[in-house]
C-alpha cells in the first residue's frame, strides 16, 4: 500500500479524464532533464482539476484536505534535546496531562515470522509464496534471530538491559492452527510461556494476531476474501485469547486481573490486502485478480472480522470470569498504518499539477485511510472512487465502539507528483528502505490524524473523550550508526510534542528488538531496522547498537523516575 499507487491514479485519471498522454509527459523522474512544455502543463492542470472537482463533488472536502496539513508540524528547535534531559521534559509532560498515563509504555515491536525459523511453506501462506517467487525464507542462515526458541533470553535482554517495559510479539496462525481446526496445544502453551514470562519480567504485552501471514489452508480456501471464511479468524483469536488468559490466572491467581494486555487483531491491514491481493507482492497474489474491488472487499471484510473477534473476545472474558477466572478485560484494537501523500512543491510544473497531484493523492488517501476511518465513525465501510472501485458493507452498528485502544505504525511521508512518487535524493534523509525518507515531524502529524479520524470518534461513541494511542511501529533501516542516532533523536522529539501537546499517546515500540527478516523482494537490499544485533555465533546474545543508545538512554531514564514515582504511592493506572 505504500508504494505504488502510481498505477491505480493512473488507470483512475485515464478512464476518468483521458489524461494518459498528458500524464506520461508530466512525470519525469528527478534526474531527467526535459521538463513537459507549458501547454501540456496547463492541459494536464485542467484535467486534473475536472477530476478532482469530481471527487470532491461526491466525497466531500474533509476527504481530500485532511491530510494535508501543515508540512511543519511544529518550529523545529535548533537545539533538540535527547537523553536524560528529554526523559525529564517528557516525564513532567506526563505528570501534568489531566489523567496521566503512568508508566508509559516504552518497547520494541516484533513478529513471528519474521524474528524466528518455524514457518515452513508447507504450513505457512508467506512461506510458500516466497517459495514460488524464488525469494529467501527467514529459516536461511544469514537470518540469526530466533525468537520462537530464544524468548527468554530476549526478554531478560529486553528488560534488564535495554530497560524496555512493553513487547509486542505475533501469533503466527500458521503454527497454531496448522490445518483446519486442528490447533496444536504445544504451540498454545508455547505463546502463553512467552505471555506469562513477559508479565512477570514487568514487560507489558501487546499480543498481535496477524501480521501479514496466513495458514495455507484459510489462504486456498479463499481467506478475508469471502465473508463466510470469517469465523475461522474469530476462532483462532479467541481460543488464542481464552488460552493465554487462563495461563496468566494459573501463574498470578487473583493478580492477575490487575495486570493489562493489549490485543491487536491486525498489523497493517490495508497493507496486507493491498500488496496481496492488487499489487501480488505477497500472498495469495491470485492470477486475474487484480482489481482494486478485490483489494477494498478483503479490507471490508477485514474491518467486519475485527468487530466480530472484538465482540467474541469481550463476551469470552465474562464467560472466564463466571468461572472464577480473575483477568483483567482484555484492551483490543488493531495498528493502522499511515504514509502521508504530500504534494511535491520544488517547481513551477509542481504547482501546476497540483489539482492532478491531490486527486491522485486523494485516491490513495481514500483506499488506505478514509475507506477505515469512515468505517469506525460511521458503522459503514466504503471504498469509492468514481469509476474504479465502488465497494459498501452493510451498516454495522457495533463497529463504532470495536476499539479499546488504536496502535499507530508510522515511519514516513512521500512526495508526490501527480501519480509519482518521488525518490529521495538527500543522502541525509534517505534510508535503506526505499519506501522511506527521514521525516519526524511526520509522526506528530500521524498523531494528530490518528487522533482526530479514529480516537476522538471512538471515544465519543464509547462515552470517553478518547481511546488512547499506542505508536507500534517506528525505525529506520540503516546500517549507519550516525543516521540511527539521529533519527532517533529526532523522532523522539516529535513525540514529545505530540504528549506535550495533550494528545493520549499512552507509549512507544520501535520497530525493532533485533535484525531479523525484512519482507524481501528481488533486487533489494537487506534492511536493519534492530535495535539490537544478534550474535551469529550465540543466536541468544543480543547486543545494543551504538546508534540505538540515544533512544535507550531516553528509555532507561524514564524507566528510572517512573518506578520513582510508583515507589512513592504517586503511580496512576491507565486513563482512556
Amino acid at each position: 500500500m505504500h508504494t505504488q499507487f502510481r498505477s491505480i491514479c493512473l488507470s483512475a485519471l485515464v478512464i476518468l479524464t483521458g489524461m494518459a498522454p498528458a500524464l506520461s509527459a508530466a512525470a519525469p523522474t528527478p534526474s531527467t532533464k526535459s521538463k513537459p512544455a507549458f501547454g501540456t502543463q496547463a492541459i494536464q492542470a485542467i484535467q486534473g482539476a475536472a477530476f478532482f472537482s469530481s471527487f470532491l463533488a461526491q466525497e466531500g472536502a474533509r476527504t481530500l484536505f485532511a491530510p494535508y496539513a501543515k508540512q511543519t508540524a511544529f518550529e523545529w528547535p535548533e537545539y533538540v534535546p535527547a537523553g536524560e534531559q528529554l526523559a525529564y521534559d517528557f516525564f513532567t509532560a506526563l505528570m501534568t496531562r489531566h489523567k496521566a498515563h503512568i508508566p508509559f509504555l516504552f518497547g520494541a515491536s516484533t513478529s513471528e515470522h519474521q524474528n524466528s525459523k518455524q514457518c515452513t511453506p508447507g504450513i505457512c501462506s508467506w512461506s510458500r509464496w516466497a517459495q514460488d517467487n524464488n525469494l529467501i525464507q527467514p529459516t536461511h542462515n544469514l537470518y540469526s534471530i530466533d525468537l520462537w526458541t530464544h524468548y527468554r533470553a530476549y526478554i531478560d535482554h529486553a528488560r534488564d538491559e535495554l530497560h524496555l517495559n512493553s513487547l509486542r510479539f505475533s501469533i503466527e496462525w500458521a503454527l497454531v492452527e496448522p490445518k483446519e481446526g486442528v490447533f496444536d496445544q504445544q504451540a498454545l502453551d508455547h505463546y502463553a510461556d512467552l505471555f506469562v514470562y513477559a508479565i512477570q519480567k514487568g514487560i507489558t504485552p501487546i499480543v498481535c494476531f496477524h501480521h501479514y501471514t496466513d495458514p495455507c489452508w484459510f489462504i486456498d480456501q479463499g481467506g478475508f476474501e469471502r465473508k463466510k471464511n470469517i469465523p475461522y479468524f474469530v476462532r483462532f483469536c479467541n481460543t488464542v485469547y481464552a488460552h493465554l488468559a487462563r495461563a496468566l490466572h494459573q501463574k498470578c491467581g487473583s493478580h492477575a486481573r490487575t495486570i493489562t494486555h493489549y490485543w491487536a487483531t491486525y498489523n497493517s491491514p490495508e497493507g496486507y490486502a493491498f500488496k496481496g491481493y492488487y499489487l501480488k507482492q505477497g500472498p495469495p497474489s491470485t492470477p486475474n485478480k487484480n482489481s482494486l474491488s478485490y483489494f477494498a472487499q478483503v479490507l471490508m471484510h477485514m474491518m467486519e472480522a475485527h468487530v466480530a473477534v472484538y465482540s467474541a473476545m469481550k463476551i469470552t472474558h465474562q464467560q472466564l470470569l463466571q468461572e472464577h477466572i480473575t483477568t483483567a478485560e482484555p484492551q483490543i484494537g488493531f495498528l493502522k498504518n499511515i504514509l502521508q501523500l504530500d504534494p511535491a512543491l520544488k517547481t513551477l510544473g509542481h504547482y501546476l499539477a497540483l489539482p492532478a497531484t491531490w486527486a491522485c493523492n486523494s485516491i490513495g488517501n481514500m483506499l488506505q485511510s478514509e475507506c477505515i476511518y469512515q468505517f469506525f465513525e460511521t458503522g459503514t465501510f466504503k471504498a469509492y472512487v468514481p469509476g474504479l472501485v465502488n465497494v459498501r458493507s452493510a451498516y454495522n452498528p457495533h463497529a463504532k465502539t470495536a476499539l479499546d485502544f488504536i496502535g499507530l505504525n508510522y515511519y514516513s511521508n512521500r512526495y508526490q507528483h501527480v501519480a509519482k512518487s518521488l525518490p529521495e535524493i538527500d543522502a541525509n534523509q534517505a534510508t535503506d528502505n526505499d519506501n522511506y525518507r527521514i521525516y519526524p515531524q511526520g509522526l506528530y502529524r500521524a498523531i494528530g490524524e490518528i487522533y482526530a479520524r479514529m480516537s476522538r470518534p471512538v471515544g465519543k461513541a464509547k462515552s470517553l473523550g478518547h481511546i488512547p494511542i499506542i505508536v507500534t511501529e517506528n525505525g529506520v533501516a540503516t546500517d549507519s550508526d550516525a543516521k540511527r542516532a539521529t533519527f532517533y533523536r529526532d523522532y523522539m522529539y516529535s513525540l514529545f510534542k505530540a504528549v506535550e501537546q495533550g494528545y493520549p499517546v499512552i507509549g512507544y515500540l520501535t520497530w525493532t528488538l533485533a535484525d531479523n527478516y525484512e519482507w524481501p523482494s528481488k533486487g533489494k537490499k537487506r534492511r536493519l531496522y534492530g535495535l539490537c544485533s544478534v550474535d551469529p555465533h550465540d543466536p541468544a546474545k543480543l547486543t545494543a547498537k551504538p546508534g540505538a543508545l540515544i533512544y535507550l538512554e531516553l528509555v532507561r531514564k524514564m524507566d528510572e523516575l517512573q518506578q520513582l514515582l510508583a515507589t512513592r504511592g504517586f503511580a496512576q493506572k491507565s486513563a482512556s
